[in-house]
């Protein structure tokens, strides 16, 4: 009879792991320009924007987008939906139509942005935002420097990854700008000089791994 009971609960365990496991699995929901991931664990209504890279819009036009390149984002920042509903979109979205298209859509709130790549055309605009829990400037594309932060800005660089000549190397320079008046910016610059990072995703992923936890 002990055998038995044992038997019993260690299958009750087993079942009850797996239901958890399977109740956990995040929610992929996609429209023409967005990938929304939801947690069933997160019931509130915070969301965090990701505008990805130009592979999101190559043709940089109002009906471009690349749903497909916008799902090569999603391994990358499910792990952060147990606490905000994540939503990536393209690089030529602006961040008032996600506010309102997440308000439409599920009665969300933006709560923290983050621009990778060209997505950072988008989320340069709201570097000085301090409304915002975080504003990601990851390995961005950078038109401009001295630009003023906001108390939760990061830019998250590394200037090798970008070329040398045309707009890559105007983006190299500006961002070794940036490196170099870090102190200037409190903390909030923080530069690699690896190259190799940016195509991967590995800068993406460093940036999420320190910063995931504000968003």
């Amino acid at each position: 009879m002990k055998y038995l009971l044992t038997i019993f609960f260690s299958f009750t365990l087993c079942f009850n792991l797996v239901a958890q496991s399977v109740n956990q699995k995040s929610i992929i929901e996609t429209t023409d320009e967005y990938v929304i991931i939801k947690s069933p664990d997160y019931r509130g209504s915070n969301v965090h924007v990701l505008f990805g890279g130009h592979s999101t819009n190559p043709s940089y036009s109002k009906k471009g987008a690349s749903l497909g390149a916008m799902k090569r984002y999603i391994p990358h920042l499910e792990p952060y939906s147990k606490n905000v509903i994540i939503v990536i979109t393209h690089h030529m979205n602006t961040l008032e139509n996600v506010k309102t298209f997440v308000k439409n859509k599920f009665g969300g709130t933006v709560t923290s942005i983050a621009g990778f790549s060209q997505g950072g055309r988008e989320t340069w605009n709201h570097a000085g935002d301090g409304s915002l829990k975080l504003v990601g400037l990851i390995d961005p594309s950078t038109y401009q420097t001295g630009v003023t932060f906001g108390p939760n800005t990061y830019l998250f660089c590394d200037p090798y990854n970008w070329g040398t000549k045309g707009f890559y190397g105007q983006t190299r320079q500006r961002l070794e700008w940036y490196c170099d008046h870090k102190d200037e910016y409190g903390g909030k610059v923080i530069c690699n000089h690896q190259g190799g990072t940016h195509m991967n995703f590995k800068i993406l992923i460093w940036f999420y791994q320190k910063f995931g936890n504000r968003l």
